[in-house]
Order: structure tokens, then C-alpha cells, then sequence
């Protein structure tokens, strides 16, 4: 017998058609989407106060990169782009620097 056989009128039931009965389960429950909630920036540290033509000033070697590969820059010196900005040390020479690059435009 191969499954495919008729026996006196009704097909042959093989063992696989008897492993796939009452396999399919139907699922009813609704999958409802979950909204996502935008965080507020309390966390995030922004440097725009610093910013001149979208440009951020480096104390530590004296130059001005694009403040959007600030904070790879940053990793250079080994350090984050907050530590370089609101150091304590660095204060004086990022004003300096400021009005400089302002006195040019």
C-alpha cells in the first residue's frame, strides 16, 4: 500500500495524514500594537550653546570639527564630548575660541 490506494471505495489513510490531523490551531486573540512613547531630552546632553556654524571647538588640540563627529572626536582624547565641554579647565580657552570663530563670519 502507498497511500495513494483505494481500499473498497475510501482512500488508504497513511501514518503522515494521521501525524497532521488536528495540527492547525487557530489563534483568535487580537495582538493589540503598542504605542511608543517618546522620551523626554532630560537625559541627553546637547551642545548647541557651543555650536558655531554647526561646528564644535576642541580644547584639547585647538581645532573646530563638525559637531556631528564631535563626539568620535571626543574619543580620541579619551573622553566624552560633555566632559570636554562643561570642563572646568577647558572654559577659558572654548570662550576664546568662540569669539574667535564668531569675529571671523
Amino acid at each position: 500500500m502507498t497511500g495513494n490506494e483505494s481500499v473498497s471505495g475510501k482512500l488508504a489513510i497513511t501514518d503522515e495524514y494521521k501525524m497532521n490531523d488536528d495540527v492547525v490551531d487557530t489563534n483568535t486573540k487580537v495582538v493589540n500594537k503598542v504605542a511608543k512613547r517618546s522620551h523626554s531630552n532630560a537625559n541627553r546632553f546637547v551642545t548647541t550653546q557651543w555650536q558655531v556654524d554647526a561646528q564644535l571647538p576642541c580644547p584639547y588640540c585647538g581645532q573646530w570639527l563638525a559637531a556631528t563627529n564631535f563626539s568620535r572626536h571626543a574619543k580620541r582624547h579619551i573622553t566624552t564630548t560633555q566632559d570636554i565641554l562643561t570642563n572646568e579647565k577647558f572654559r577659558d580657552k572654548i570662550k576664546e575660541m568662540i569669539q574667535a570663530k564668531k569675529a571671523e563670519i
